[in-house]
């Protein structure tokens, strides 16, 4: 670290999560990949009626069972755009939220993580420069009438991340989720009819569903009909 101590990278999760569940095999996994190379992770189980507090306040390191699993920025911006407190850069997220308050000038001189809302802005040294090019860039995509500028905002701020980030580190991409699929239910599109094999756990994005299910249809549709 800046101080000269030594960095441990605590994997952040709510103690009740299941053992043996998907989320705990893959924080053990990383933990004993990061540890091969050097790098000191240390599983750090949280009590669950304090995670959310203790993230909102920037207290915690990571956050390590969620999935990424939406894709309009200006639907769902929270994921690369530091809009509120949930998803990265906390405190970042929070002063977004006052801004335009009377809130955004008040407690300046106090230590961001004492504030109410605890928030950093860009008037404090822990402001990380960035966020303010995002956030400008958000706030004329969303007001944008015209499509494609609104859309070149968008790839902007996608740009922005891929030059100066990675600021959130994902560390499982694209894996193979189970659909079920009543028998006798045709054209439904497989892992391999789709491109990087469909989306994994979206919230937003209705997976296969949305994938032109006008062209589904029943092997037996007489077993099928509605009965009026």
């Amino acid at each position: 670290m800046p101080d000269g101590s030594k960095l441990v990278v605590y994997l952040d999760y709510q103690a009740d999560t299941p053992q043996g569940g998907e989320h705990m095999r893959k924080n053990e996994q990383l933990a004993a990949d990061w540890k091969a190379i050097g790098i000191n992770a240390k599983l750090n189980p949280i009590p669950p009626t304090g995670w959310g507090d203790r993230w909102n306040s920037g207290k915690l390191m990571s956050t390590t069972t969620w999935e990424v699993g939406d894709n309009s920025i200006l639907i769902y911006p929270g994921w690369v755009v530091p809009v509120e407190p949930a998803h990265w850069a906390p405190l970042h997220g929070a002063f977004f939220q006052v801004i335009g308050t009377p809130k955004q000038n008040q407690q300046k001189n106090i230590n961001p993580w004492k504030r109410n809302p605890p928030r950093i802005g860009p008037f404090d040294k822990e402001f990380f420069e960035p966020v303010k090019t995002l956030w400008d860039l958000y706030n004329k995509a969303r007001v944008e009438v015209d499509r494609m500028k609104r859309i070149s905002l968008e790839w902007q701020i996608m740009k922005l991340h891929i030059e100066q980030g990675p600021f959130f580190l994902g560390v499982v991409a694209n894996w193979p989720r189970v659909e079920l699929v009543k028998n006798g239910l045709k054209n439904v599109p497989r892992r391999e009819d789709l491109t990087l094999h469909g989306w994994v756990n979206p919230w937003i994005h209705p997976t296969p569903a949305v994938y032109d299910p006008e062209t589904w249809y029943w092997e037996n549709p007489e077993q099928h009909q509605m009965q009026s």
